[in-house]
């Protein structure tokens, strides 16, 4: 696995005085290189049901749980490039369980069903309509507790963990995670809290369509379609701020990561 950018120009030991009188290569500063020694282990387990009913339903579930533990952050430099190890921790954006429910159904009305089945005008307006959805249910993604180093020389960003009890009784947006279970670390060292050791919030998302389907003649057709996306609107909310160094804002969550209910018509011309 890459690390896109191992930094091998830092202090092999952080100590007081400036990160740059010494590093070990000099006179350069950072020094960013690609790197293919990372290593990522995956175990997942995945399960599909498909079914078509005669009376014009179709459906397809899928559910997965995955556990990913790598020692490669995607964005930046493992913390202590001198030992890669001590990132091991929950993949970048790893989602541990994910279900999916799609369905489409043929309404019943109209020429050839079961109700209405008159043909001429009347049976081309209330015949040819369908129904579709999407149903998303996901688990959060994972995120790192971190501070922010005060002194000349200490470049660790990650915090201590000083209790288990790292989430409330109670989740919410205003405390996803319980900060008095972090602690910055003793200076120049490193903070003993895993990667992405915490989860934030899951997203659940429903679409729906509305689909009108009218043949005219034997070769031409148009489709009406009515989509509906995020349907009822659910607020998907995004992983809370995670500095400890900023009391005002650790633990809260000031952002969703999936846009609002949005609507949109179409029309074709099938031929």
């Amino acid at each position: 696995m890459p690390w896109y950018t191992y930094q091998r120009n830092l202090p092999v030991v952080q100590a007081p005085g400036t990160i740059q009188s010494q590093r070990p290569y000099q006179p350069w500063a950072d020094i960013s290189t690609l790197d293919t020694n990372g290593d990522s282990i995956t175990h997942q387990f995945q399960a599909e049901i498909t079914r078509r009913f005669q009376n014009g339903l179709f459906l397809t579930a899928n559910y997965t749980w995955n556990k990913t533990l790598d020692d490669v952050p995607i964005a930046s430099s493992p913390q202590n490039p001198y030992k890669v190890s001590a990132d091991r921790g929950n993949g970048e954006a790893i989602r541990p369980q994910v279900f999916y429910l799609s369905s489409t159904y043929d309404l019943p009305f109209g020429p050839g069903k079961h109700f209405v089945s008159k043909g001429g005008v009347a049976g081309k307006i209330i015949g040819g309509w369908g129904l579709a959805g999407i149903l998303q249910l996901r688990a959060g993604t994972p995120f790192s507790v971190n501070f922010s180093p005060t002194l000349a020389g200490w470049y660790a960003n990650r915090a201590d963990t000083v209790s288990s009890k790292v989430y409330p009784s109670q989740q919410s947006i205003s405390q996803w995670f319980n900060p008095a279970a972090f602690a910055t670390p003793t200076p120049f060292t490193f903070g003993n809290s895993a990667r992405n050791m915490l989860f934030g919030p899951g997203q659940k998302l429903l679409d729906m369509s509305i689909l009108k389907t009218t043949k005219i003649g034997e070769r031409i057709a148009t489709e009406f379609r009515a989509e509906f996306f995020n349907m009822p609107n659910h607020p998907s909310f995004s992983n809370p701020a995670s500095n400890i160094s900023v009391p005002a804002t650790v633990g809260r969550i000031t952002s969703t990561s999936v846009d609002p209910r949005a609507i949109q018509f179409g029309l074709k011309l099938l031929f």
